[in-house]
């Protein structure tokens, strides 16, 4: 046979190699989806070779889907897997970026808002507390004041409140005691003063911190929504992968393995041979024809007067002898036997020793559409 090309072998395969497809869903039929049944038929010069080349084609089928099914499990359970990855490690930046937030703006998250306003109304409380107190003693201060001048018609140079020179008398101890119990109250009146200040200040920059804090805790319950959603995805993988390692998924099933046919479907060989001696008697009775047409001798009357130019008194016959006779006859017979018995046996043999004679035909037919093509091709 001769060597074929990587291309006609393709074209070859191709043409031997027919898949039907029967059955699945149909947009047309209603009810329940039937099983997609799938026919592998293969042609070939003997039985033996084209069941074995359906089977080899069916068990490639069966290898295709497997690896296929398993790689794209695996594909999933691996990008799953990544994905499960990057979120757990964008949850921990977020949760990171939460817990500064947090530590930096302790003091003025809106969790512990009613807490500070809490503070905020005993600091008060507590402010208006030491006024009072303050008042009270400044009174006492001015009534002691007035008592004492009353008393003694002179002033005194502890009136004036300088704490820091030596009490003499009891009246300058009860004022120097009144001077600094005035001090007290002042300096934790501004204390006091000062706490209200910061809790005023943290209270202001609540509503703020609110909205922040939400934005990022909203942004890490995304996160977490979609890390929750890729763990499931994953266990979900896990569990498609181990099904297609132990191949319990749904795959394709060998209902039926190729077995030897009884008989060929094609070519009909009866109609083969009898087209084959049908042309040969047809092509022996045409080359009979064709050396009467073409012999130029002189056989009737007719052809004495066309070609030399002469009227015949009369014609006789020519009489052949019997070896003449015979050899006429044998060249007949060789030229009709020729035609009917060495082409069909010549047509035979190709078919059976060379090549098939249905795909020398399809070859023959293939190479002359590839020319018309490049001709056209080239033309264009």
């Amino acid at each position: 046979k001769p060597a074929l090309s990587p291309d006609e072998i393709v074209a070859d395969m191709r043409r031997r190699i027919e898949i039907a497809t029967t059955g699945g869903a149909s947009p047309r039929r209603r009810g329940p989806v039937q099983a997609t049944l799938v026919s592998v038929s293969f042609r070939a010069p003997s039985a033996q070779l084209a069941a074995a080349v359906a089977n080899e084609v069916v068990t490639q089928i069966l290898r295709e889907d497997i690896e296929m099914r398993t790689g794209v499990a695996r594909q999933t359970l691996d990008f799953f897997e990544q994905e499960v990855a990057r979120l757990d490690q964008e949850l921990a930046k977020r949760g990171q970026v939460i817990l500064e937030f947090k530590e930096k703006n302790q003091d003025s998250l809106p969790d512990s808002l009613d807490f500070r306003r809490s503070q905020q109304a005993a600091l008060t409380a507590q402010l208006q507390q030491l006024d009072a107190a303050q008042s009270d003693v400044t009174s006492r201060r001015e009534r002691a004041i007035q008592v004492h001048r009353n008393v003694n018609d002179t002033p005194s140079s502890i009136v004036s409140g300088d704490a820091t020179a030596a009490p003499r008398t009891a009246f300058e101890k009860q004022i120097v005691e009144m001077d600094l119990e005035l001090a007290r109250l002042e300096n934790q009146k501004a204390a006091v003063r000062t706490q209200l200040q910061e809790i005023q200040a943290t209270i202001n920059a609540t509503p703020s911190n609110a909205i922040t804090l939400d934005t990022l805790e909203r942004d890490y319950a995304n996160v977490r929504a979609q890390y929750d959603q890729a763990i499931a995805n994953k266990a979900r993988a896990e569990t498609g992968d181990m099904i297609e390692a132990l191949s319990k998924g749904e795959r394709i099933t060998v209902i039926e393995q190729a077995v030897t046919p009884r008989a060929p479907e094609q070519p009909n060989r009866p109609i083969l041979a009898a087209g084959g001696l049908g042309g040969g008697i047809i092509l022996g009775l045409a080359a009979v024809v064709l050396l009467e047409v073409f012999n130029k001798g002189i056989r009737r009357p007719a052809d004495l007067t066309a070609k030399l130019g002469i009227t015949p008194i009369a014609t006789l016959p020519y009489l052949r002898t019997r070896r003449e006779l015979w050899l006429r006859r044998l060249k007949i017979i060789c030229i009709l036997g020729f035609f009917m018995g060495f082409v069909p046996l010549v047509l035979l043999a190709l078919h059976f020793y060379y090549m098939p004679l249905d795909q020398i035909f399809e070859m023959l037919l293939d190479r002359t559409r590839g020319a018309a093509l490049g001709a056209a091709t080239d033309w264009a």
